[in-house]
This record gives structure tokens, C-alpha cells and sequence, in this order.
């Protein structure tokens, strides 16, 4: 964001005006944005009995209990606020994202210990009208479901309708669930109520919160996303490169490596580590030169090989090479084997002469001819006319028009059953099907990919007793002790990409309980982490959107599908909540249309909250808080859509460029997530991902985020203003810890280690603000107030003499002060 205010240079009056406008203008600004401290999550019912009460009635209603396993977030609380009158908008998704999955589904989950026992459900029935039902089912405790219990059409106008009695057998409730198809265009297509109202017996409920009293030490929040070329393990020992290269990690917890599978298993079954199978890089030698500087890597295993790759649909081009633009054929995919041969062709002459599995191919970019499914060449091929999206089979000798849908394959056409005048039968309706769903949501089809997460945590944790048969390495190495974690992908709920990627909570807890122990060692051996080393931790993939409803959902499906420990609490599959977050004007969206830019974390206040809420989901259901870490959080130095601010004055000169803000708010966003309660942080990204001319005009989204220049970069890999930014305060306050918040405005944090006190002050704003702060030290001589450099690794230090008090000149760059 480029915040620059203009100037009329004539005329005491126009001089007059402006400054009544930049006074305007100032506060709009300033209070834009609502404090640190404001707010909560959506509230709880509260209960004017003890908890434990039972009670009979109108049951109240928290909208944290509600999710939707889809792409999209919720507004789940317009249906529990009371207004019956629509709300804007009235229905479970409240961002422009369309769903992925068909049927669209609504979860309103009731907790365990409410132990309802539903009698009526109530609708308020608004404007409006569908032919498309919204369909009722009940979730009862036992885990059975009563599908379709009723049906709304909204053809009732502004009145409470009664949707359904319940039986005295149905009453014992675990959830509603409301479910309606989506149209051609992927938007739910029934009609949803303005209001929704449960009565039966209940008993009054206090809903648990995570306490966070202990906070990790601030260096915890310095780490970094790479990539395998960061890590130095392309380079032999005594290689003169290692210093700079190990250099940028200096005061680093947390190394996020962004390991592509691909790289280690490019044959199904055979895996390479020492060199990787591309790139030649020697992962031990990378991981073990950061573990001696301190440094402990998470290995994000991510992306597809290109194994899987070939089996996904994709389209020939009237050339004949393949047409990137219409292929499904990406590296993000889903982790597991797609099933059905689909091409599509230009048009319907276009097709080969045989349809022919094993005869079919296409044309490389070097002109060569290659298979166009060559790991499936057995089965049938079934192709798409592009002009009309017509689907043929290969009976051997002719080409036919598909009438009816092929089982076990994922997809689907429209048949008798349901084709209409604009797609008629055999008409392509979705390459990403039932059946698929069906598939996704069962722990043995990722089964592929938690094989390769037992060989990285065989070779990389702890346990040196292992049966070398189960190590699908040349070496055989094993308990090498190098990782401090391993990932299970990244961001598969990501909704940009379509189906071909977008995970459920449902299908990422699947594929959660496969990577994490085999699915309680049932899918073969040497398979998962937990089966390689008990000891390795499993972070559960970064997601994005930061929705804590999709942890709520991931628990739910462990509960129905792992059920539970000894000890009560659900079994779940990771170790470590894992979520990506990139503050900026949308709030927490990652992609959002519209006019966007950064903003750091402690101007979005929904930020820290989510820290909070995502350890209280863990406490409520499990009984205990998970360690919570942001993946991905980071700023552009370049004009995009999630830039660091360019701020100027009146008379155009600049006072804070991006690069600036980028390290202003870095170290803001270490203090504001640390007080939140976070875990850990890995920033986006160490080095810049690809050559860029200029980074500092690119418009490419997080191409320019990193904290060092990269090596084709002048001066070459020299740390940015962020990059030295973040060294000299972890240099400084890395064992440290912010334990509470003495101001909003200015933020005045206070940091502690052991009997050493500290305090942050830092103006809250991104318009090159300053203010002032009076520090009360009642007995205090002595102070030092420590400013951040634009080079080295140590901060300025001042030493002063005070009287009890200490008044702080404030801005938007971070300062401390340390007293005896």
C-alpha cells in the first residue's frame, strides 16, 4: 500500500483546508482499525444456572460448534442472533468461494456434555424460494445418521415453521445436518433459513478455555520457510559457500523445508535422500548443519510425483502437445492416485485412431513422443470432445457416446436420469466426483503418501532398531536424529486450484491418520511416522483461511473413525495445529478479489485471537491445548496484494519504505503472536523464490517476501532491513517472553525473563505515526533504551539515568527499554 498524502501549495486558506483534512483523514485511519485487545470470537450462550444444570426449552446455540467442510467460511451466527430478518448474507458462507464439493453440507454439532435431547427443530422462513430441497438429517450419539428427517423449500413467507418433530428414538442428537446440491455453477442451490431454533432438554454448559499463562521464549518466533537449494546440503564440506549460506539462519528456532515429493521418490518405491532423485541435494548434510547451529527443521513433505501426476485428466492440444491451460496435471494435487483414464481432444475428429490405452501419447516440448498414460496404460481411456464436453469410450474398434457412469472411476457424466436441455447425456459433469469423495475421506488411499512419510521418519528421527527390510533406501541410513518434525503437505484446503486439490477437513484428517500411524497401523508395514519413530512429531499440514471450524471438523472425524485414547480424549492423528496467515486489509484471506495490501498482525485483531481459539478448540475436545504454529506469514517489498506499506509525507518524501515496514512489522507480528500464545513462526520466505529484476517494483504476489537478497540479487545474498531486524531483537530478547500488555496505544508490551523485565513500545499504525509513552518504574536510576539498526546483528544500546518515570518517544518501528 502506497499511503502518500497530496499538497495544494497556494494560499493560506487551501493550506487551511488540507490540514482540516489531514486531521479528518488521520483519525478515519487511526480508527480504522479497531485495538489489539478488542473482541472475541463468536460469543457462547451463557447460562444463569450452574453448570450442570439440567434444563428443558429453547436450547442456546454457540456458533463455534457449527462448520461446513468446504472451501468456504462461515456466518454461521446470523442463524443464532435472534433477527430473523435476513442478515447480510444469511447463509454458511460468507466469502466469495464457491464450493468444491457437491452436496454442499452444514454440521450444527452439539458438545458432548450439553447431552441434548432434541424434540423440535424451527426454521424462520424469509424472502425467497427453491425447487431445490435443503434436506434434514440427524447425527445421533450411537454414530448412526437418520438421512432426510425433512425437507425446506422456503416456500413459506416471513413466519417460524416447525421442520420436525423428533421421535423419542432420534432425540439423542451428536448433530443436525443440512444439506442442499449445488447448481452448474457450483453455489448452493436449495434455500437456507434466516434463523434457526432448537428446543429439548440439556444440561447448562460452560464451555473450556485454553489458559495461556506459559509462553515460549521469543526466539521461537524467528524461523523461515525454504527451499532444499537454502539449505546447503548441495555443497560438500569445506565448500567456501557454507558460511553465507548457514549465516542467514543465524538466532533461527525453526526451519520450515519445503520438501517436494518428487524429490525423493521420482520411482514409486524407491526413495533417494543422499543426493534427492533431482537437484542432487544431500538433505542429511543440509539438516545436520542446522540442527548444529541450533536450528530445528520441520520437513513440509508437499506436491505430487510425477507418477501420480500422469494419471490426472488432462487435454491434447491441436498441436498435439499437451494444453497446459485445460490439464489437470499439477504438482498441487492431491496426494493420492486418481482413478480413470480422461483426456481431452480439440474436437470429436480429433481423436486418435485407436482409442487404445497403450497406443495413445502426445508430444513434448523437445518433440518427442511420449506416453499419455503410461502407469495406467491397462485401462480404459475414456476422451472429451472440448467443443460439446461430450464423453466417448473405445469399444476396439469405434468411439461411442458414454450413456451411463463407469464405476470406481472419479468421474461422472449426466445420464437419462438427470440430463436437462444444456447438458445433455454423456455430457462431461465433473471430473472430481462421489466417488472420489467417498475415496478421500478413507486413510488407505493416501496410503502412497504415508509410505514416504515413514522413510523420512525413519531416517530422520530417533529409532535406530528398525527392520532394515522396510528402508527403500540404497544406504539403508536410519535414526539420524535430524528433524524436529515432519508436515503432512501444504495447504490442501487451499480452494484456488478447484477440486484437484482442495482437501476437506473429512479427507485431511484421512489423510492424516494414514501419515500419522498407518491408520492405527492398518494399511501395511512401513507405513506412517509413528510406525518409523513414536517420537517424531507430525504437524498437521499449514492451512489456509485460518479456520478453526476445520480443526473442529478434523476431531470430529478422528472421534467417528480412530475413537478415542485411554484417557478419554479423541484420537487424533497430528501433534501440531498448523496454519497459514497472511494479515492484510481482507483480514486473514490469502486470496480474496478486490484491492488488498499487508497489514501487520497487530491491526488485524481477529489475528491473535485466532492463536487463542485455535488452543481452545484443542482444549474444549481433547482436553488439553496443542502447540499452535503459523507456517507462512510475510510481506511483499513490492507494489502486490500483500505489499508492506510505502508511506511519504505531504510533500511526497518518503518515510518509511517498503522494505521498512516489511521489518517494522516482522518484528511487530514475533511480539504480537508471542503475547497471542503461538508456538512457533516460520516467515515467508527466506530468500525471494525466483529471480526477480527488481524486486522492489514487482507486482508478482509473494515474490518478493524475502529477508535476503538472493544471490543474483545486489549485494548479493546481504540481508534486507527484515533480515536484520529480526537477528538484533532475538539477539537481544530471545529468551524473553511478553507476559502482558500495559498500553493499546501506543502498544506497550512487557517482556520477562527469569528476574529480567523488559518493555516493547511500538505505535500500532501504518501512516508513519509517532507518539510518546510514560514508563512508570517506581525505585528504577537506571534504563537503557535499545533501537533497531539498518545493519548488524546488535541493537543501539542507550544508557540513562531516570527517577521512577521514563518518558519514550514512540513509533511505528519497535524500540525497548531494559532496566536492571
Amino acid at each position: 500500500m502506497h499511503i502518500t498524502i497530496p499538497l495544494f501549495r497556494k494560499g493560506l486558506v487551501a493550506i487551511t483546508v488540507i490540514i482540516l483534512f489531514l486531521v479528518s483523514w488521520y483519525y478515519t485511519v487511526r480508527n480504522a482499525h479497531a485495538p489489539l485487545l478488542d473482541g472475541t470470537e463468536d460469543a457462547g450462550p451463557t447460562f444463569s444456572v450452574p453448570a450442570g444444570t439440567r434444563l428443558t426449552g429453547h436450547i442456546p446455540y454457540d456458533t463455534n460448534w457449527a462448520y461446513q467442510p468446504d472451501a468456504s467460511d462461515n456466518n454461521f451466527i446470523a442463524w443464532f442472533d435472534g433477527v430473523p430478518t435476513p442478515d447480510a448474507p444469511d447463509t454458511p458462507t460468507s466469502y466469495n468461494t464457491k464450493n468444491q464439493i457437491d452436496p454442499a453440507v452444514t454440521y450444527l454439532t452439539f458438545p458432548k456434555k450439553l447431552d441434548v435431547r432434541l424434540t423440535k427443530i424451527r426454521f424462520y422462513d424469509g424472502a425467497g424460494s427453491s425447487k431445490v430441497p435443503l434436506r434434514v438429517s440427524l447425527l445421533l450419539t450411537d454414530g448412526s445418521e437418520v438421512t432426510d428427517v425433512a425437507q425446506f423449500f422456503g416456500q413459506a413467507y416471513d413466519q417460524w415453521i416447525d421442520v420436525y418433530t423428533v421421535p423419542t428414538t432420534q432425540q439423542r442428537v451428536k448433530a443436525v445436518i443440512l444439506r442442499t446440491s449445488l447448481n452448474s455453477n457450483m453455489v448452493a442451490a436449495g434455500a437456507y433459513p434466516t434463523e434457526i431454533e432448537f428446543t429439548g432438554t440439556y444440561t447448562s454448559y460452560v464451555t473450556p478455555k485454553a489458559n495461556l499463562t506459559h509462553r515460549v521464549p521469543l526466539r521461537n518466533m524467528l524461523g523461515s520457510n525454504t527451499f532444499p537449494w537454502n539449505n546447503s546440503g548441495g555443497k560438500p564440506e569445506g565448500s567456501p559457500e557454507i558460511p553465507t549460506m548457514l549465516a542467514k539462519y543465524n538466532y533461527m528456532a525453526w526451519n520450515r523445508a519445503y520438501d517436494d515429493w518428487p524429490l525423493f521418490e521420482q520411482k514409486e518405491g524407491d526413495y533417494r535422500y543422499a543426493p534427492t532423485y533431482t537437484g542432487g541435494w544431500n538433505q542429511d548434510l543440509g539438516f545436520a548443519r542446522l540442527k548444529a547451529k541450533g536450528v530445528q527443521t520441520i520437513q513440509c513433505l508437499k506436491d505430487i510425483p510425477k507418477w501420480l501426476i500422469d494419471r490426472l485428466p488432462t487435454s491434447v492440444g491441436e498441436d498435439g502437445h499437451l494444453d497446459a491451460a485445460r490439464s489437470d496435471r499439477r504438482v498441487e494435487s492431491a496426494h493420492h492416485k486418481y482413478r480413470g483414464n480422461l483426456v481431452e481432444y480439440v474436437s470429436r475428429v480429433a481423436f486418435p485412431t485407436s482409442g487404445n490405452s497403450a497406443t495413445l501419447s502426445y508430444l513434448r516440448a523437445d518433440g518427442a513422443r511420449t506416453p499419455l498414460f503410461p502407469y495406467t496404460a491397462d485401462e480404459p481411456t475414456y476422451f472429451i470432445d472440448k467443443e460439446t464436453q461430450l464423453v466417448y469410450r473405445w469399444t476396439g474398434t469405434t468411439y461411442t457416446l458414454l450413456t451411463r457412469n463407469v464405476p470406481g472411476v472419479y468421474f461422472s457424466v449426466y445420464t437419462a436420469a438427470d440430463a436437462v436441455p444444456e447438458h445433455p447425456t454423456g455430457q462431461l459433469r465433473t471430473k472430481f466426483n462421489e466417488t472420489l469423495t467417498a475415496d478421500r475421506q478413507k486413510p488407505s488411499t493416501y496410503v502412497e503418501f504415508a509410505r514416504l512419510a515413514f522413510q523420512s521418519a525413519a531416517r530422520y528421527g530417533t529409532n535406530k532398531q528398525l527392520d532394515p527390510h522396510l528402508l527403500h533406501t540404497p544406504d539403508k541410513q536410519m535414526g539420524l536424529n535430524l528433524l524436529a518434525g515432519i508436515e503432512a503437505g501444504n495447504e490442501l484446503n487451499a480452494g484456488w486450484n478447484g477440486r484437484r486439490r482442495y482437501t476437506s477437513p473429512f479427507e485431511m484428517a484421512a489423510l492424516l491418520s494414514a501419515f500419522y500411524d498407518g491408520h492405527h497401523n492398518t494399511l501395511g508395514p512401513g507405513v506412517g511416522v509413528k510406525n518409523a519413530d513414536p517420537n517424531m512429531p507430525v504437524f498437521m499440514g499449514g492451512i489456509v483461511s485460518v479456520n478453526p471450524r476445520v480443526i473442529r471438523a478434523m476431531i470430529d472425524w478422528c472421534a467417528q473413525n480412530r475413537g478415542y485414547r485411554p484417557d478419554g480424549s479423541v484420537d487424533i492423528c497430528w501433534d501440531v495445529i498448523k496454519f497459514h496467515q497472511y494479515t492484510n486489509s481482507h483480514g486473514l484471506e490469502q486470496h480474496q478479489s478486490g484491492t488488498r495490501y499487508g497489514m501487520p498482525a497487530d491491526m488485524v485483531p481477529l489475528a491473535p485471537r485466532r492463536i487463542k481459539r485455535m488452543k481452545d478448540v484443542s482444549y474444549e475436545y481433547l482436553g488439553r491445548s496443542l502447540p499452535v504454529h503459523i507456517g507462512e506469514l510475510g510481506y511483499d517489498i513490492g507494489p502486490t496484494g500483500q505489499q508492506a506499506a510505502l508511506i511519504t509525507d505531504i510533500f511526497g518524501r518518503v518515510q518509511h519504505t517498503r522494505r521498512q515496514s516489511q521489518a517494522d512489522w516482522a518484528v511487530r507480528d514475533m511480539l504480537c503472536y508471542n503475547r497471542a500464545g503461538a508456538d512457533g513462526l516460520q516467515f515467508y520466505l527466506l530468500q525471494d523464490p525466483a529471480p526477480v529484476a527488481n524486486p522492489d517494483a514487482s507486482s508478482n504476489l509473494y515474490m518478493s517476501s524475502g529477508f535476503f537478497q538472493r544471490g543474483d540479487q545486489q549485494p548479493a545474498d546481504m540481508p534486507r532491513l527484515a533480515g536484520w531486524y529480526t537477528q538484533q531483537f532475538i539477539e537481544k530478547f530471545g529468551d524473553y517472553a511478553v507476559t502482558s500488555i500495559l498500553s493499546e496505544d501506543p502498544l506497550v508490551y512487557k517482556l520477562t525473563h527469569g528476574k529480567h523485565t523488559a518493555y516493547a513500545l511500538v505505535i500500532p499504525d501504518m501512516v508513519g505515526r509517532t507518539g510518546s509513552y510514560t514508563l512508570r518504574l517506581p525505585g528504577v536510576s537506571n534504563a537503557t533504551l535499545c533501537t533497531l539498526q539498518p545493519t548488524g546483528t546488535r541493537l543501539h544500546e542507550q544508557h540513562l539515568r531516570i527517577v521512577d518515570t521514563l518518558r519514550v518517544c514512540v513509533s511505528e518501528t519497535p524500540c525497548f527499554i531494559t532496566v536492571p
